[in-house]
């Protein structure tokens, strides 16, 4: 019996040990995963923000060409 305790002393810090490898390695996944989440927020609100911009110009354009051929049609 003197021989199994060694054993059983080791199997306790191996299992301490294991379990902090993997609280660290899901730690890691869980930043990555964050910081990928917000780099995608930061992308996709820039590209709202200019399809906006660019749907404001559109508009703006196609009124002033509006505005400019009301403009001829009155002339003779």
């Amino acid at each position: 019996m003197n021989k199994n305790r060694p054993l059983q002393l080791k199997r306790k810090g191996s299992a301490i040990i294991l379990v902090l490898i993997a609280i660290v390695i899901l730690l890691a996944a869980g930043t990555g995963l964050l910081s990928l989440g917000l780099q995608n927020r930061i992308f996709v609100i820039r590209n709202a923000s200019d399809i906006a911009a660019r749907c404001a110009v559109d508009a703006g354009l196609t009124k002033a060409l509006f505005e400019m051929n009301e403009m001829l049609k009155v002339k003779p």
